[in-house]
């Protein structure tokens, strides 16, 4: 079964950073509702709508039998590409805490590739749960939040914003044409009286 595309997207990189950043005690997949006391240091990552980028003509990818029906196919189509703008939010009990946590996210989310001792930024994830197609996942900024409520309720926050994007895919039902075999039954008389007759 397949997930939609915003929830695996958010899903596969709160997994990642909650087993490449141990420190975190809780790891959110929404914005984190008022009554809830979160254990310090904290993450959570929400996605808005995706923009979808439509191609001009759907590339088929893969073909799949239903129920062993061998007329009866889903084929999956690449229709266009998913942009999503993710926000994080890492919530921390005190400053040296929050810059020890954004340095290991920083660290986490950026050494996934080195190819000639240059960094390629960001990281690519696969989708378990939306059709096993790699995501990319770009740092656009981060922002700390030294606001003074903030500080009241001894709570500082880093505010980071990631671009991320896969291929847009649709699933249909369709009917295939299977190949029949057509057997003729022929007079011989026929085919002698037209040979005869040539």
């Amino acid at each position: 079964m397949n997930e939609s595309a915003s929830k695996e997207i958010v899903k596969r990189l709160a997994e990642f950073l909650k087993v490449r950043i141990p420190e975190l005690q809780d790891v959110l997949e929404d914005w984190p509702e008022p009554n809830i006391a979160l254990k310090y240091p904290a993450l959570s990552v929400f996605s808005g709508v995706p923009v979808l980028h439509r191609h001009f003509a759907p590339v088929r990818k893969t073909i799949q039998s239903i129920d062993g029906e061998a007329v009866k196919v889903k084929p999956v189509y690449v229709v266009g590409d998913y942009e999503w703008r993710l926000q994080l939010d890492f919530w921390c009990g005190s400053k040296p805490e929050r810059h020890r946590i954004y340095e290991a996210f920083y660290k986490a989310f950026n050494d996934q590739f080195v190819q000639d001792e240059m960094e390629m930024l960001g990281i690519s994830l696969q989708l378990e749960g939306y059709h096993n197609i790699i995501a990319r996942y770009n740092l656009v900024s981060f922002a700390l939040d030294d606001s003074e409520a903030g500080s009241q309720r001894k709570e500082w926050r880093i505010k980071v914003v990631v671009l991320s994007n896969c291929d847009a895919i649709l699933e249909k039902e369709q009917y295939k044409i299977i190949e029949t075999e057509l057997q003729l039954d022929i007079a011989t008389d026929i085919i002698i009286q037209n040979q005869e007759g040539a």
